[in-house]
C-alpha cells in the first residue's frame, strides 16, 4: 500500500478502489542522440547542449567506421512490440559537390539485433545541411530492466563527388538545431492512478509515475494535468518522491458528499506531441467538512520543485546615513516565495528536530530544540516553530540559502558576517497551515560602511546552478536611499534593456531605484 494516507489525522480514509495502472505498455517516442564520449538516448530535449556533437570525415570511406553508438542508460521492463524504428542524423557537406554514401544502423533491444542500410534514394547527399534517415525493423521482443537498448550508425563507404580542398562530411546531434533521435515504440513511463485519499469533504488523486528516467520525468516532461469527471482541476499538485516513483497528488473538493463514483483521467505530455493518457472510474464516498483544509499533507518530504520552478520576488531596501564619523548602511531584503518552495519550506517548518522520517541533510540539521511531539507534524506552524527557524538561522542562513533555497547567500544578501547586527524573520503571511501558500523571509542587517570602497549589492549570479531550477522567474526592486551627509560615489547596473534604473539627487540626499521582472536563472 502507498503512503497516500494523510498522517495525523483520524477522519482520512480510502476511497473504495485500488491502485490502476493506466499507461502505457509501449510508446512511440523520439530518442533524442545526446552526448560525446558518453553517448545516451533520451526522450527529453532540454537536454539539449548548447552546441552540437559531431563526427566528419575528411577523406573518402573504404571500410566501415562507428560514427557513434548511443544507449538508453536504463530499459524499463515490457514488451517491445512489432514495428519499424527510424534513426535521423543531421548533416553537413561543404567543399564538395555531394558525397555518395553507404551507411547502415544496428539496433540492440536485449539479446537481440536489428540491422537496416540507408536507401538508395538517399545514397547522394549534396552539398549543403540535410537529414538522413534509416529505417529499421524490429520484431516483439521482451525487456528487462538490465537489458541493452541502443543504436550504432556506421558509414560503410563514403566517396566525395568533385572535392575540392577541404572536403568533408560532418554529421551532428546532441542540440536544438541538431536534434538527431531515433524513433522508436517500447515501454518507457508507467503511469498508475492510485488509490484516491478522502478527508472529509476532499479527496486527493495521486498519479504515480515509474520510469527509469527518476526526476528527468518530472523536470523535462511538458505538463501533467488531471480531470475528474472530465473536469482539469487547476490548483498547482504537490510533488513526493515514493522510492523511486513520483508521486503528484492533487486535491479535489467538488465531490457531491456521499457515495458516488468519478472519472479520473490524466495526461502526461512527455515529449511536444507525445501525450501518455489513462483513466479510471473510482468509488468514493465523503462526509461533511469545513472546505477549508490545508489540502494534501505528505507523510514525506515534499519535492522543492515540479521541474519548472517556484516564482520569487526580491525587494532590497538600502538607506545610507551618517553617525557621528562612522557611515552606516542599514539594508532589509525581502524575499517572497511561492509555489513547490513555499510548500517545501512550510512543511520542514512542521518537522523541525523529526527524527521519525528520512530528511533532506538541510532540513536534519536544523535543530528542533524543544519543539515537542504535538507540535511537530501538526499540519500547522506553530509560533515555536517560528522562532526556532529564526534562531537556528543566526548560524545557519549560509547553507540554508545554498542548498535549501539555491541561493547564494553572500551574492544577494551581502556578507552579513562583517554585520554589526542582523536578523532573518518569517512572515507566513496570515496563513499558518502546511498548505502551497507564499511565505517571506525578512533579512534586516546594519553594517558600518569605509568611505571610498566599492559595494556590492546584488550578484546577478546569485542563484546556484540546478539539474531542476527551483525557480522559475524572479522580480527584483531595490531601492536606496543617502542622506545629506551621506552619498554613493556612483551605482553601477550592468546594462539591460530589462532593467529600469531611475536616480535622484536632492539637497537632503539622494534616491535610485531599479527594477526588473520575469528574470531567469539564466539572466
Amino acid at each position: 500500500m502507498l503512503s497516500l494516507l494523510v498522517p495525523y489525522s483520524p477522519i482520512a480514509t480510502f476511497a473504495s478502489a485500488e491502485d490502476t495502472k493506466v499507461c502505457c505498455d509501449a510508446s512511440e517516442v523520439d530518442l533524442y542522440l545526446l552526448g560525446d564520449g558518453n553517448k545516451q538516448l533520451s526522450p527529453f530535449d532540454g537536454l539539449h547542449s548548447e552546441t552540437a556533437t559531431s563526427v566528419s570525415f575528411e577523406t573518402s570511406v573504404a571500410s566501415a567506421e562507428q560514427i557513434g553508438k548511443w544507449e538508453l542508460e536504463s530499459a524499463w521492463p515490457g514488451t517491445v512490440p512489432d514495428s519499424t524504428w527510424t534513426i535521423e542524423l543531421d548533416y553537413e557537406v561543404s567543399d564538395a559537390g555531394g558525397a555518395n554514401l553507404n551507411m547502415s544502423a544496428t539496433i540492440t533491444i536485449g539479446g537481440s539485433s536489428f540491422t537496416a542500410f540507408l536507401g538508395v534514394d538517399q545514397s547522394f547527399i549534396a552539398q549543403g545541411t540535410g537529414t538522413i534517415s534509416i529505417d529499421v525493423p524490429v520484431e516483439e521482443v521482451s525487456v528487462s530492466g538490465t537489458s541493452e537498448i541502443s543504436v550504432t550508425v556506421s558509414a560503410r563507404t563514403i566517396v566525395f563527388s568533385v572535392p575540392a580542398s577541404g572536403a568533408k562530411v560532418e554529421f551532428l546531434w546532441g542540440s536544438e538545431d541538431h536534434a538527431s533521435s531515433l524513433r522508436a515504440e517500447l515501454p518507457l513511463i508507467d503511469l498508475t492512478l492510485d488509490e484516491p485519499v478522502v478527508e472529509g469533504d476532499m479527496v486527493y488523486f495521486a498519479v504515480r509515475i515509474e520510469s527509469p528516467f527518476g526526476m528527468e520525468a518530472l523536470v523535462f516532461s511538458k505538463s501533467i494535468s488531471l480531470k475528474v469527471d472530465g473536469v482539469t482541476i487547476d490548483e498547482d499538485p504537490t510533488e513526493v518522491l515514493d522510492g523511486e516513483a513520483i508521486l503528484v497528488i492533487w486535491t479535489w473538493d467538488g465531490a457531491s458528499g456521499g457515495k458516488e463514483t468519478v472519472n479520473v483521467s490524466v495526461s502526461y505530455e512527455l515529449q511536444t506531441g507525445i501525450i501518455l493518457q489513462g483513466a479510471s472510474d473510482f468509488d468514493i464516498e465523503t462526509f461533511d467538512g469545513t472546505g477549508e483544509g490545508g489540502g494534501y499533507y505528505p507523510l514525506n518530504e515534499p519535492l522543492r520543485t515540479n521541474g519548472k520552478g517556484s516564482p520569487l520576488d526580491i525587494s532590497i531596501t538600502m538607506d545610507l546615513e551618517k553617525e557621528g564619523s562612522d557611515l552606516l548602511l542599514e539594508q532589509t531584503t525581502i524575499l517572497t516565495i511561492e509555489g513547490e518552495m513555499a510548500f517545501w519550506i512550510r512543511w520542514g517548518l512542521d518537522h523541525l528536530g523529526d527524527d521519525t522520517i528520512p530528511l533532506s541533510t538541510v532540513l536534519k540539521n536544523i535543530d528542533g530544540g524543544n519543539i515537542g511531539d504535538d507540535e511537530r507534524g501538526s499540519r500547522v506552524i506553530e509560533s515555536a516553530e517560528i522562532s526556532r527557524f529564526e534562531n537556528e538561522m543566526d548560524s545557519y542562513y549560509i547553507t540554508f540559502f545554498q542548498f535549501g533555497l539555491g541561493l547564494e547567500s553572500d551574492e544577494i544578501i551581502g556578507d552579513l558576517g562583517g554585520a554589526e547586527s542582523f536578523a532573518i524573520t518569517l512572515d507566513l503571511m496570515g496563513e499558518d497551515r502546511v498548505r502551497n501558500a507564499p511565505l517571506k523571509l525578512r533579512i534586516d542587517s546594519l553594517t558600518i560602511m569605509s568611505s571610498g570602497l566599492d559595494f556590492r549589492m546584488l550578484n546577478s549570479a546569485f542563484m546556484t546552478p540546478q539539474p531542476s531550477p527551483l525557480w522559475s522567474t524572479y522580480d527584483l526592486f531595490i531601492s536606496i536611499k543617502s542622506s545629506a551627509m551621506s552619498s554613493f560615489s556612483y551605482i553601477d547596473v550592468k546594462q539591460s534593456d530589462d532593467v529600469n534604473v531611475n536616480y535622484w539627487r536632492f539637497p537632503w540626499g539622494e534616491a535610485a531605484t531599479i527594477s526588473a521582472s520575469g528574470f531567469t536563472q539564466s539572466d
